[in-house]
């Protein structure tokens, strides 16, 4: 009975929040969401996850839907809350080797960014929000096993299909599509940003269907369809990519370890499942024309490529060889963390200022190929270190029965292979996070005394 009561309080919030953020003018937005993220953190724990995604909101909503709240660094008051009230020192345990790592990451690339990089003020700005953005997610973390409870699976879960609910109209509408005319971006404000989260979605209702968690395996398995099909229609060949990789890797994974496909078989055994799949199939044959051109489309997003190939090159290859560049030029250290020095064609670095003091509180950048992009930012060692952080966390996940979230931590590795967000924990990259603390905190419940 607790666990309907929770979920249906979820459901409740988010359902306020967002319909409260379509009726209000802009001018309310950011005291309406800031009103519910103070309410949130008198909430205990799953309160602290509701905060965090209440301050995602305002990244990622659709500015010609919804009042876009302005957030500025609240969300590092959210990880500094969560740290102060419920981070406790661990001395054993996984996720005490894990922050360990994370903390020996921060200071060697920090110390890197000080001596080499080209600009050490941004790159200490952007690690402090990395480092306490990963520390409150470990600690939630731990609370959740010491709660026996995953509490990020259902809030991800709730507010990323009422997204898809909520993205439904706007395909009809200007708003859908008002980045580029092309790529579907539904309810959110950008159609990479709307497929990243639609492949969590549809990798969050593959792990709910495989793990038999409660709910309706109907709902999963439409939700399932519905993600699929904003994630097409949001032309991005990276998600799509990264979802049938991750999908392919997570069944080759559970015939592994449990002898068996993991979804082919819940699938087969129902006949609704089965009977739309079988029409799917026949309505692609007798449409093949339409498919055809559907999936040029969605390859080539409207360039004049002649391949696949040729329009990787245009959206992504300069990127790419920029990176490249800079590496070879600081191989052991890279240019700093998530900055962007402007050379070899590579984007420059927008970065805002306090008017007060002149410290730097905000820099964007864009970066493509993420192994590329991290080797040019922190180079061999911090590279390294990162990599090892990754074999813990999958490792670590990955015990018991938490093999069956396989699929959401390779979906979150693999989305930023095309644009890598994975370092920006004010940005894409804590959704990013979030979905993988539901993978990590899968396994972690799984077993029976790990600390």
């Amino acid at each position: 009975m607790l666990k309907i009561d929770l979920k249906f309080s979820v459901f409740k919030y988010f359902l306020l929040l967002l319909l409260g953020l379509m009726v209000l003018p802009n001018a309310l937005g950011s005291v309406y969401a800031l009103l519910f993220i103070f309410y949130s953190l008198t909430r205990g724990r799953l309160g602290c996850v509701l905060a965090m995604l209440t301050y995602l909101s305002g990244i990622i909503l659709n500015p010609h839907v919804f009042a876009i709240p302005t957030l500025p660094t609240v969300n590092l008051l959210i990880f500094g809350f969560i740290l102060f009230v419920y981070g406790r020192f661990q001395s054993k345990g996984d996720i005490a080797v894990i922050r360990l790592m994370v903390m020996i990451f921060f200071v060697v690339c920090l110390s890197s960014a000080v001596v080499y990089g080209f600009n050490w003020q941004v790159s200490m700005l952007k690690l402090t929000m990395f480092f306490a953005g990963l520390s409150a997610l470990l600690t939630l973390l731990k609370e959740s096993q010491r709660l026996q409870q995953n509490i990020f699976l259902e809030p991800l879960f709730i507010l990323l299909s009422m997204l898809a609910i909520f993205s439904i109209p706007t395909y009809f509408m200007f708003a859908g599509f008002a980045i580029n005319g092309r790529g579907f971006q539904g309810a959110m404000n950008h159609p990479q940003g709307f497929a990243l989260a639609m492949g969590s979605l549809f990798m969050l209702c593959y792990y709910r269907i495989i793990s038999k968690q409660p709910g309706s395996f109907l709902v999963n398995v439409g939700f399932m369809g519905l993600a699929f099909v904003f994630l097409v229609f949001s032309q991005s060949r990276t998600s799509i990519f990264a979802l049938i990789l991750s999908l392919f890797l997570a069944e080759i994974i559970g015939y592994m370890r449990g002898g068996k496909m993991l979804f082919v078989g819940r699938i087969a055994m129902n006949k609704y499942v089965f009977l739309g799949v079988i029409f799917g199939i026949c309505f692609a044959l007798l449409n093949v024309d339409k498919v055809k051109e559907l999936s040029n489309s969605v390859l080539q997003k409207g360039s004049d490529a002649g391949n696949v190939q040729e329009a990787f090159a245009e959206s992504r290859g300069f990127l790419f060889q920029a990176a490249i560049r800079n590496f070879k030029e600081n191989k052991w250290f890279g240019i700093g963390f998530q900055v962007s020095n402007g050379k070899y064609g590579g984007y420059e670095m927008k970065v805002s200022r306090d008017p007060i003091f002149g410290i730097p509180i905000g820099a964007s950048i864009e970066k493509g190929f993420l192994p590329m992009a991290m080797l040019e930012e922190i180079g061999l060692i911090g590279g390294g270190i990162f990599i090892l952080i990754l074999a813990k966390v999958f490792l670590t996940g990955i015990g018991g029965t938490g093999y069956y979230a396989a699929s959401l931590f390779f979906f979150s590795i693999f989305v930023n292979f095309g644009e890598a967000v994975l370092f920006s924990l004010s940005g894409y990259g804590l959704l990013i996070w979030m979905v993988i603390s539901t993978f990590l905190c899968a396994g972690l419940l799984s077993r029976k005394g790990n600390a």
